[in-house]
């Protein structure tokens, strides 16, 4: 362990503190949404409900390709996004590359929906790619916690700023909490329970913090590179190396080769790229994108996700027209690399999805452990100032941003299921339901000036959400467990099951804040009572 003097370990607690006091607020929201929207997926099926089995792409994509292909503008055909639908159908989306005024690109086409057993077009809506997927209402839900966590909901690119800054906090907040403890491999084993509840706190809070701190520097340094790149880094370098040209920068980055030609030739039947991509990574791939349909230059790009003892997802690249495999494409540039590789890390490290379920589950619990320290930080910082008036109303808004954030979060989800019932736009409902709530409880804020009272009300409001959300699921049509399970989406199980968990849990923790509220009201009793007899005697 460092050792540093006195001096140095007092400058270290306040840069610790401050930090977290003028950033605190924002960095756990980013981090609690950002622990939820590890299950942005899972959350997607439990509130759709019913999804199709299987993968669409094992089926016969080229016949449903052959037949839309002519139906649309030959623009669109520059290229086609195949992937699934949000309930499990074939996905097409024919589009070409324009430049906006500002100078950023966006994709424009048709996307056409279409079950590919009977090959039926389910729905077919046209736009830029951020229109279409924004307009998906069951994707609701789970692409506003996801917004949430990204840019908290602030115009591009200042959003994504923020929650660089925020990951770059996080990361400050980590290497001074691991430099100022002197004995910290020593105290992460110990919980001396039979100290004071100030001392309790204290060692909760540095094993929480000690035990998630290779967690904490993963999520902030590849948030930080997420936002930042997002941001600053692709417009900076289009500007230096592409006179501002983010299509071209964009192009060299990911190894798109330039037109060859365009002469007309049939593009090679995508059913038998499927089936050699299946043999070659003993899986179908989830995604494929098609470069010039039609063209002598067409090209195939398969994706296809890691298996469960891996990191990096696979990219098959195929001649168009031939139909022979060119590589295995490294996720940046061409030919393989050492920053190729360490790109194709940073997205499951942060997203936590390089291991399925099992993977996502134990960054999910990494996630409430760097919520619980965060907010223990709180109160560490606010005991020794207790008894200043600023700082209890600090502590009341700590316990209204720490406990109603999960209000917030759970109400946004009724709101979804009330937006189904009542035929009304979830993607209009659910950041409403989340607004409404969020600013009802700061105002409470000005009302109830006690902590303990506001405590055991957000409680008892996060146990009431948690067990009504299963309910509202069944209420708006959704399948009930068995119905689920057979439809092959278990995961409406597990999320009913993860909800009723944290109903018990909520229950568990307001009985014991009771508790406690109770022993300290008799215990102050008793003393004033001991105090006047004395004074008597």
């Amino acid at each position: 362990m460092i050792k540093l003097g006195q001096r140095e370990t007092k400058s270290l607690v306040v840069l610790h503190g401050w930090s977290a006091i003028f950033l605190g607020f924002l960095l756990y929201a980013v981090v609690a949404t950002g622990t939820v929207a590890v299950l942005e997926e899972e959350i997607h099926h439990w509130t759709l409900g019913k999804i199709k089995p299987g993968n669409p792409l094992t089926g016969d994509v080229d016949k449903i390709i052959q037949i839309l292909s002519p139906q649309v503008d030959p623009e669109f055909l520059e290229e086609i996004g195949v992937g699934h639908s949000p309930h499990g159908h074939l996905q097409l989306f024919f589009h070409t590359h324009r430049k906006k005024d500002n100078g950023q690109i966006e994709d424009y086409g048709v996307q056409y929906e279409v079950d590919i057993d009977s090959g039926e077009v389910l729905t077919e809506r046209t736009g830029t790619a951020r229109d279409i997927f924004q307009s998906e209402q069951s994707r609701a839900l789970s692409r506003f916690l996801v917004e949430t966590h990204v840019q908290l909901h602030l115009p591009n690119p200042w959003g994504l700023l923020l929650t660089g800054i925020l990951g770059l906090a996080m990361l400050l907040a980590a290497v001074s909490g691991f430099l100022m403890h002197r004995h910290l491999f020593k105290d992460i084993f110990v919980l001396r329970r039979d100290r004071k509840n100030i001392t309790v706190k204290r060692d909760l809070h540095t094993v929480a913090g000690t035990w998630s701190l290779p967690f904490a520097f993963i999520l902030a340094f590849t948030g930080s590179f997420f936002s930042f790149a997002g941001s600053f880094g692709i417009p900076a370098m289009a500007m230096v190396a592409f006179g501002g040209d983010q299509e071209a920068l964009i192009r060299t980055v990911i190894g798109v080769p330039e037109t060859e030609s365009d002469e007309k030739i049939a593009t090679v039947n995508i059913n038998t790229i499927l089936a050699d991509a299946n043999a070659r990574a003993g899986q179908y791939p989830e995604f494929a994108s098609i470069t010039h349909y039609g063209r002598g230059d067409a090209k195939i790009l398969l994706f296809i996700p890691a298996a469960e003892t891996k990191l990096e997802p696979i990219q098959y690249e195929y001649n168009g027209t031939s139909g022979d495999f060119i590589r295995q494409k490294p996720q940046i540039g061409i030919e393989p690399s050492i920053g190729s590789n360490v790109f194709s890390l940073i997205g499951p490290l942060h997203f936590g999805n390089f291991g399925g379920l099992l993977s996502k589950a134990v960054w999910v619990g990494l996630g409430f452990a760097s919520c619980y320290v965060i907010l223990t930080g709180f109160s560490l910082w606010i005991a020794r100032r207790k008894e200043e008036k600023i700082w209890q109303t600090f502590e009341r808004f700590t316990t209204i941003f720490g406990i109603g954030l999960p209000v917030a979060m759970l109400a946004a989800g009724v709101g979804y299921f009330f937006a189904i019932s009542l035929s009304l736009k979830p993607t209009s409902m659910v950041p409403w339901s989340f607004s409404v709530v969020s600013v009802l409880l700061i105002l409470s804020g000005f009302v109830v000036k006690n902590a303990r009272i506001i405590k055991l009300s957000l409680l008892a409001m996060n146990a009431i959400l948690c067990f009504s959300l299963p309910v509202l699921r069944l209420l708006t049509g959704g399948p009930f467990w068995f119905s689920a399970i057979e439809n092959q989406n278990g995961i409406v199980m597990m999320m009913d099951l993860l909800l009723l968990t944290l109903g018990v849990f909520c229950i568990h923790q307001f009985i014991n804040t009771a508790r406690s509220y109770t022993n300290a009201v008799c215990e102050n009793y008793i003393s004033s009572d001991n105090a006047s007899s004395e004074r008597t005697a």
